[in-house]
């Protein structure tokens, strides 16, 4: 055998490599069954099944090209795949009605996730171009920073809550 020829990645080194990851999928996926057998629980159904499709799609981009992998990998390559397909069927057939009473929510949802993101990159550009004064002026900003977050958070989950039907 020549030295330049790399030697093929098999199961277990990958699985030993991302174990980490695979246990997040595997938690996720937990959860996202066990809030399907949960009453008035679809939209915790639905946050958790979202968390186990990046974490799928992470898992999948991890993958090593298919020249690489031994017959093993590619197997279960294949057979991870499409175990995310399947779950992402049944969770979409089973759920489909709900995904359309909970549109309002997920919305909302996005919009607030946006709001967050937004002020988060704003404070740090605010943080970046004002160091230089004093400690008080900071606490002061601080404060004030952390009461319009809360009023906003708050300001959401009610939001959410009239959404769902449920009395703030």
């Amino acid at each position: 055998m020549s030295e330049n020829r790399k030697e093929k990645i098999d199961l277990k080194s990958f699985i030993e490599d991302n174990y980490r990851l695979l246990t997040a999928i595997g938690v996720f996926g937990g959860l996202t069954t066990l809030f399907t057998r949960l009453e008035n629980a679809s939209h915790l159904t639905l946050i958790s099944f979202m968390m186990f499709l990046v974490l799928g799609f992470e898992f999948w981009r991890k993958f090593p090209k298919t020249f690489q992998t031994t017959l093993s990998l590619y197997i279960f390559e294949n057979l991870s795949i499409m175990l995310v397909i399947s779950v992402s069927v049944y969770i979409f057939g089973y759920y489909f009605m709900d995904l359309m009473t909970y549109m309002p929510i997920l919305i909302v949802s996005i919009v607030g996730f946006l709001y967050l993101t937004s002020l988060r990159i704003t404070i740090a550009f605010f943080f970046q171009r004002h160091k230089t004064t004093g400690k008080v002026f900071w606490f002061f900003v601080q404060v004030l920073l952390v009461i319009i977050i809360a009023f906003v958070t708050f300001i959401i989950s009610v939001l959410i809550m009239h959404l769902l039907g449920l009395n703030p």
